[in-house]
């Protein structure tokens, strides 16, 4: 109504296509093709193009403008909650989450707020980033990543301006915020390794988080948990912690990554899985990368449980190699 008031035309199609898009997604098929025939007849009637796909649509809104379009990335992922393998503690939070945020008038309209602030701890590669691209798939909603490499500045007061703009971007339109390797922020005060203007940016988010009362998600994530101010676990609404693979959740990842690569009858993939043990989410994945490339090039002739063991060892035998040094 706010584009349209103001003449934004462009601006007020893609919203209704979003509109659009999300109401496909629950089932509302008339309804979406209800608003997608307006959307043509008005774009028709000015001369318009079609919009190429609801996805253009809906990128084209998300768009940051100002200082904040050098402080975010925009990014998509068709990832749902089928293909996310956690524990069930982290699974049935995420399910809350996801669904208070979809009945967000409704929870807001008893003066209650939804939870919108997560802080996502645990190892590299088992799935915090992955979760965050989940849940903004889950509500149709743009996934932004923070580029704190460009927020964080030597220059005095310059730091906690930026992420004055990010925040300003968060309040102004609805979306998934993901603070990656959020430890380069958080860092506990006071630990000898921080600094002042780093003490000025924690003092100034903290503040921003404590404060905020939009309707976009703000998710941080870090391996280091040890490392963060302490004072910013109470900021959060929701504290997540992920932890490396179980032997039937290694099992499950290689069956998903491999589901659509041809397989011998005879493969018994809960050996490799049992093997794996030790690798977290991206390393399987990158075996079974590994595994399927050497088929390509001719290396092998088919998938085995001796190839994919193989390359688990190595890797495993990679990584404490390098952990030691």
């Amino acid at each position: 109504m706010e584009s349209h008031a103001e003449g934004d035309d462009s601006r007020f199609y893609a919203v209704a296509s979003q509109i659009a898009a999300t109401a496909a997604r629950k089932g509302h098929d008339k309804l979406a093709e209800q608003i997608r025939d307006y959307i043509d007849a008005e774009r028709a009637a000015a001369n318009l193009p079609k919009a190429k796909s609801l996805n253009d649509s809906v990128v084209s809104i998300s768009r940051p403008d100002g200082e904040a379009a050098d402080l975010l990335v925009h990014s998509t992922s068709a990832v749902g909650l089928d293909q996310l393998i956690v524990s069930f503690s982290v699974r049935s939070a995420l399910e809350l989450a996801i669904e208070e945020q979809a009945h967000i008038n409704e929870i807001k309209s008893h003066g209650l707020n939804p939870q919108q602030t997560f802080l996502f701890t645990g190892p590299p590669g088992c799935g915090k980033t992955m979760s965050a691209a989940v849940v903004a798939n889950s509500l149709s909603l743009p996934l932004f990543s923070v580029r704190l490499d460009a927020i964080i500045s030597r220059y005095l007061g310059e730091s906690s301006a930026k992420l004055a703009s990010v925040f300003q971007a968060i309040q102004k339109t609805r979306a998934v915020y993901l603070f990656d390797e959020f430890d380069s922020l958080g860092l506990e005060r006071g630990s000898g390794q921080d600094v002042a203007e780093m003490r000025r940016l924690l003092n100034a988010f903290l503040v921003f988080v404590e404060s905020y009362g939009g309707n976009s998600i703000i998710i941080a994530a870090t391996n280091h948990a040890e490392s963060l101010d302490f004072a910013l676990f109470r900021r959060f609404d929701m504290l997540l912690e992920f932890e490396m693979p179980t032997a039937d959740q290694c099992l499950q990842a290689l069956e998903l990554r491999l589901k659509d690569v041809k397989k011998p009858k005879a493969l018994n993939l809960r050996i490799v899985g049992d093997a794996a043990v030790g690798l977290s989410f991206a390393d399987l994945s990158r075996v079974c990368d590994d595994a399927v490339k050497r088929i390509i090039l001719g290396k092998t002739k088919s998938l085995s449980a001796k190839l994919l063991t193989s390359l688990v060892k190595d890797r495993k035998a990679f990584l404490a190699r390098n952990r030691k040094a």
